[in-house]
């Protein structure tokens, strides 16, 4: 009896408290607008976006850059009755980014490079001031556009500087770009060692893809000593979460029986998930399984329908079998 006594007190204390936080949130008073916040802020981390909202808006209109880029996030994703309004995300972030929220000017920058909304602006001006606000997402998106030339001039140099600012700013993407100009040799002297470097900092940090890029320096012993056993435990890192193309690559170790036992019923269960991730190369070994009966029973048809799916996201090859 006491123990749900002393549960009750809790329960009650928690709603004073937050009776108390409500009323200190006050429409028109600035000095409230961080109560305002951590309201709205329960409300979203509880998924009740409508009363986030409410809050968020009292909070925006406090000039609290968060909440302006949280209620665009809201609009953005169409977290209220599943009505995605672009237009009012953007007006969202446009204030967000003003008021010097890095998230914010990322956001805008992201709705702008993918056409979701009509501007006269440049992506990139905005992921670059995403940037100077220590928002490290966007010194990696401002990085890619540079690194790719996407609507500016190709900018190596440059983008390896965003992507460095991105990686200290702890966002594991940014070290994973690093780490694959150094590999491939972009726009710097190609360095396995950086390579490996970066990618390790990204894939310990939770970068997937940089995991299957590390496993196959491993499977190579690029820039350090080969080690199958590494290289097979980087793969099934990104492959648990969901990296076509690591996911392959497990496939066609088992496959030739490379620093593993051959096991072809094994590789193809690995092959059926890279597609499955749509990757492009292991919807062709499904195919090649299917087409010479390899742990399968053989099924042309079924071969021509994976070949017609790896040549929809990409392998030409495919296109002409």
């Amino acid at each position: 009896m006491k123990h749900f006594k002393f549960i009750a007190l809790i329960i009650i204390y928690v709603m004073m408290n937050f009776r108390i936080q409500a009323e200190d949130c006050i429409p028109g008073k600035e000095e409230t607008k961080e109560a305002c916040y951590k309201i709205a802020e329960e409300f979203f981390n509880k998924k009740d976006f409508e009363n986030a909202k409410k809050y968020y808006e009292i909070a925006c209109n406090l000039n609290h850059n968060i909440s302006c880029g949280n209620l665009g996030i809201i609009y953005q994703y169409g977290e209220i009755d599943q009505k995605i309004n672009y237009p009012l995300a953007k007006s969202y972030y446009e204030k967000g980014c003003n008021l010097k929220d890095g998230l914010s000017c990322n956001n805008y920058g992201f709705l702008i490079e993918k056409g979701l909304i009509q501007s006269s602006s440049n992506a990139l001006d905005f992921y670059r001031l995403a940037c100077d606000y220590d928002f490290g997402m966007g010194c990696n998106n401002a990085g890619i556009l540079l690194l790719n030339g996407v609507n500016t001039t190709k900018d190596p140099s440059k983008a390896q500087q965003y992507f460095e600012k991105s990686c200290q700013l702890k966002f594991p993407k940014g070290c994973g770009n690093l780490g694959y100009m150094y590999e491939k040799g972009v726009g710097v002297k190609q360095n396995y060692e950086d390579a490996i470097k970066y990618y390790a900092i990204a894939c310990q940090n939770g970068d997937v893809w940089s995991c299957g890029n590390l496993g196959y320096l491993y499977e190579f012993g690029l820039g350090i000593e080969q080690n199958l056993d590494i290289a097979i435990r980087l793969y099934n890192i990104a492959c648990n979460q969901q990296d076509g193309w690591s996911c392959n690559n497990i496939g066609y170790l088992f496959d030739t029986g490379k620093g593993v036992q051959q096991d072809t019923k094994t590789a193809f269960e690995y092959y059926q998930l890279a597609c499955s991730y749509k990757d492009a190369l292991g919807c062709s070994n499904v195919a090649k399984f299917y087409q010479q009966g390899i742990a399968v029973e053989k099924d042309l048809q079924k071969a021509q329908e994976y070949l017609k799916l790896s040549c929809q996201l990409g392998n030409e090859k495919a296109c002409n079998k």
